[in-house]
């Protein structure tokens, strides 16, 4: 009789370990930027974090822009300074929040959708894509110059 209730509480904490197991949730993504208005050739950044658990794989995107639609330029107006190395920020239990900040200088007026941010998800035979929830936005303004009023110069 002792033996049968040992094996009924061994399958059961078995199963108990496959329920936890079973219930890893999948990770969040969230994203903010420094400022979303500012002046032509000031610097922002762009951070995107996720939560996870400790045996997910993350991976960042490499950020890049194309030239503005209707642009005469070639070049994008949004430059990436510098793309940061993905930092803990914090760790509960299994869950790990890690961040990944991008500094960008814009070189043209206008109103920039950066998009919702993303990262590449990877889970034992699961390979797919995160996406955030909210677009980040950002307005850049130029400065004011009056010509009417310009001193002559004798």
């Amino acid at each position: 009789m002792k033996a049968l209730r040992h094996i009924v509480i061994g399958v059961l904490a078995l199963v108990a370990m496959q329920m936890a197991v079973a219930q890893v949730l999948p990770p969040t993504i969230s994203s903010q930027i420094s400022a979303d208005t500012v002046m032509i050739g000031d610097r922002v950044s762009l951070t995107i974090d996720v939560e996870k658990d400790l045996m997910q794989e993350i991976a960042f995107p490499e950020l890049t822009f194309s030239p503005s639609d209707g642009s005469q330029s070639e070049e994008p107006s949004i430059e990436v300074l510098r793309s940061h190395a993905v930092d803990t920020i914090s760790r509960n239990g299994r869950r790990v929040l890690l961040r990944k900040r991008y500094d960008m200088i814009v070189y043209d007026e206008g109103i920039y959708h950066l998009g919702k941010p993303s990262a590449l998800y990877i889970d034992k035979n699961v390979q797919d894509t995160l996406v955030g929830e909210m677009e980040n936005t950002l307005v850049v303004n130029t400065f004011q110059i009056n010509t009417t009023k310009t001193p002559t110069v004798r």
